[in-house]
């Protein structure tokens, strides 16, 4: 089955290749607009009327001379308004078949000069894409030229409307072959030929004068094929910092002139070319513009494109500790946790004996003996996670009654050590004075101070001796003679 899919898939590419190329090709501009044009021409002279209703008969090509061939030629100035509309005057010259009768009833054949002025107005149908495109002309013509009989005619001037038909090709942007003809109806009957008469051999009212030929027209200025664009592709939604691609098709192969593409992204970003990358530094909904520019104008043409946050990375516990983790009822714990994921975090501590803290870092004593689980659970947007750590919780000691008089101090305040050390501190100092203030009494005066030293697990070996000796010998510093470790 992928095989198929995948000719397919290039089956439709190449359709979509070749309909776009079709497009741009019809959207060619062949012809101009808005510009002045001049279009000699020549080809053959034809007369319709009472002397001739068959301009191709064998009597056409003979001439009083034998030589003289029915010539006619010309030219036109005028002004392109669009593609499909003109307007132009101009005349022509030809030599036109007459048969006139003699008094004998002979037909004779000769030819006639005439001299002709024109006014029209040309429709093209299809100008702007068609190479070849088919127009029709209309307007008005005047004529004048010696009637029969040769050479002892009379001038006479004639006129009336002209129609005409052809066929324009476009050759370049500036010229165009026109093959056609016109002819004009002409009035009176009798100018032109000299006949009105009301025989069998009458061809109507009017005379027809015209001819059928071939000509060049030349714009001034040129067709103008302006830029557009076919298509605008990219993303409609990128991440942040994340680098999107986007891409313009236009008619730069048929544009007249050199097409300047530019793009604007909304952020006051630019770029250049028919494709161009970009990345945004802020989330928000973003207007991509593009325009491609010639000398004749410019195309645009715009995208929305919205930008979001990247996505946040879960929550994930890296460690979790109490300190610590071996402590006394009533002893405070501190907790405290690292993480990675995206910031910011919730914080739910559950301490295993009903309490609990959203603190970062919290501190809890215990009340009971026991061993607990304390559990963290570490939440962002994107989920939760969870991890448990364990403190073992002992007892206080219980002193045995004084007997009397015996000193009446059941407990002396503890000293707390920081992690891994046997030193005193400041506040490990302050509870010592306190204590020797206690035992300074009479009823106390006799009492031997026993110390004892406790280190957590994990703790290094020695560590509870080192802390026992340190705080015996702060006593005796401090005049305390009985101090046993």
């Amino acid at each position: 089955m992928t095989p198929l899919v995948r000719r397919g898939s290039l089956l439709l590419a190449l359709t979509a290749v070749s309909a776009s190329a079709s497009l741009a090709q019809e959207r060619q501009v062949l012809r101009p607009e808005r510009t002045l044009f001049i279009a000699p021409h020549i080809g053959f002279a034809a007369y319709l009327g009472d002397h001739d209703v068959n301009p191709f008969d064998g009597g056409y090509f003979q001439g009083t001379s034998g030589e003289e061939l029915p010539i006619r030629y010309g030219g036109q100035i005028g002004y392109q308004f669009s593609p499909y509309v003109s307007a132009s005057v101009g005349g022509a010259i030809g030599n036109y078949t007459t048969i006139w009768r003699d008094a004998n009833g002979g037909v004779f054949s000769n030819f006639n000069r005439r001299y002709m002025a024109d006014a029209l107005v040309r429709f093209t149908r299809g100008a702007q894409h068609a190479r070849f495109a088919p127009y029709v002309e209309v307007g008005a013509r005047l004529s004048n030229g010696e009637t029969n009989p040769p050479g002892g005619g009379t001038v006479r001037v004639s006129g009336g409307p002209l129609l005409g038909v052809g066929v324009d090709y476009a050759a370049t942007r500036h010229i165009s072959l026109l093959l056609g003809g016109n002819f004009g109806l002409m009035f009176p009957d009798a100018n032109t030929d000299a006949s009105d008469f009301t025989g069998v051999d009458r061809f109507g009212p009017f005379d027809l004068l015209g001819g059928f030929g071939v000509g060049v027209k030349y714009s001034l200025r040129g067709a103008v094929t302006r830029s557009y664009i076919v298509a605008l592709n990219g993303p409609d939604r990128l991440e942040v910092g994340q680098t999107g691609t986007f891409t313009a098709t236009t008619n730069r192969r048929i544009a007249t002139g050199e097409v300047r593409d530019a793009w604007s992204f909304g952020d006051g970003a630019m770029g250049e070319g028919a494709e161009a990358s970009h990345a945004y530094s802020r989330a928000g909904m973003y207007t991509v513009s593009f325009s491609a520019t010639t000398p004749y104008g410019m195309a645009e043409r715009s995208m929305t494109v919205e930008v979001v946050p990247p996505p946040i990375p879960p929550p994930a516990i890296v460690s979790i500790d109490a300190a610590p983790r071996e402590v006394r009822v009533g002893q405070p714990v501190r907790f405290t946790v690292r993480a990675t994921g995206g910031e910011p975090f919730t914080y739910a501590w559950a301490f295993g004996d009903g309490a609990t803290s959203n603190a970062a870092s919290p501190s809890h004593a215990y009340d009971r003996a026991g061993t607990y689980t304390a559990t963290l659970t570490l939440g962002n947007g994107a989920g939760q996670t969870s991890r448990s750590v364990q403190v073992i919780v002992t007892a206080v000691p219980v002193a045995p009654p004084p007997a009397a008089p015996t000193c009446a101090i059941a407990e002396l305040s503890s000293v707390f050590f920081a992690r891994g050390s046997a030193a005193l501190d400041a506040r490990a100092q302050a509870d010592l004075r306190a204590n020797m203030e206690a035992l300074s009494t009479p009823a106390c005066a006799t009492t031997t101070v026993r110390v004892e030293g406790y280190a957590a697990p994990g703790e290094r070996a020695g560590l509870a001796d080192e802390r026992a000796q340190a705080v015996a010998a702060a006593y005796m510093s401090m005049g305390m003679t009985r101090v046993t470790a």
